[in-house]
């Protein structure tokens, strides 16, 4: 197998889980996602995440290495340690975990980052219990942020099918990326999107679409000073198989 050379900066998060006294960032490299995740002193996870994850311990597995600061681990066996940097860690489903001392944690991630986190329901879209056939939109679908102010709502998210819709302010832009698996479709909702793919340049207005094929380069940018919004329609979760390009 081929493996591309890449370089992805972890200045700008593509995906970030916010709550009380921390966050997660998601990035991508290698088709591989990282999280990486920062607490501030007084953090715990069965207070500050469990409201959102709806279990009162959190039951995703992490395999990661410490940065900076301490914390602690207690699995559901009453097994406790702590580490701190340069710590390796695989920690099981099961457990809660708090900041130690009064220095902030930062850890990387590199196994259940996908889930962590994320809202009750099975895929973060509708909350559990929700009736079919509720309709989807920006005021109860799970909403993340990335880039610099850029805003994403997951309308779907499905096997087979994927839909966000997305916000970027005037003057922004996303990271040039392919999928190597993935078709999309952006589809422009208001204001005009500038579109490379595969080094070609589209201008692309309100009402008119245009496809993404898997293995071409693309991104989009708002080159204009009004917002621009859009869906993104992927033939499959576009992160799985998502690799980001100089």
């Amino acid at each position: 197998m081929t493996v591309a050379l890449q370089i992805a900066s972890m200045s700008v998060a593509q995906e970030e889980r916010s709550f009380p006294f921390g966050r997660f960032e998601l990035f991508s490299v290698g088709g591989q996602q990282v999280g990486r995740a920062v607490y501030a002193p007084g953090w715990r996870w069965s207070e500050h995440v469990a409201p959102t994850a709806g279990t009162p311990l959190c039951e995703v597995e992490h395999v990661g290495l410490v940065l900076s600061g301490r914390a602690a681990v207690k699995i559901a066996d009453g097994t406790e340690f702590s580490m701190g940097p340069g710590d390796l860690f695989s920690i099981p489903g099961g457990h809660d975990s708090w900041v130690l001392g009064d220095e902030e944690y930062v850890s990387l991630h590199f196994l259940g980052v996908d889930r962590y986190a994320r809202k009750v329901g099975e895929t973060g879209v509708l909350p559990d219990g929700a009736p079919v056939g509720t309709p989807v939109g920006k005021h109860n679908a799970l909403f993340s942020t990335w880039g610099e102010g850029c805003g994403s709502w997951t309308l779907l998210a499905r096997p087979q099918l994927h839909i966000l819709q997305e916000r970027m302010p005037p003057g922004t832009s996303e990271q040039r990326h392919r999928h190597a698996d993935t078709v999309q479709c952006y589809y422009i909702l208001d204001g005009t999107a500038a579109v490379e793919v595969a080094g070609t340049d589209a201008t692309v207005g309100r009402g008119e679409g245009i496809e993404l094929p898997a293995g071409a380069q693309h991104h989009i940018r708002n080159d204009g000073a009004q917002p621009v919004e859009f869906l993104v329609v992927s033939s499959q979760p576009p992160r799985h198989d998502r690799a980001e390009l100089p």
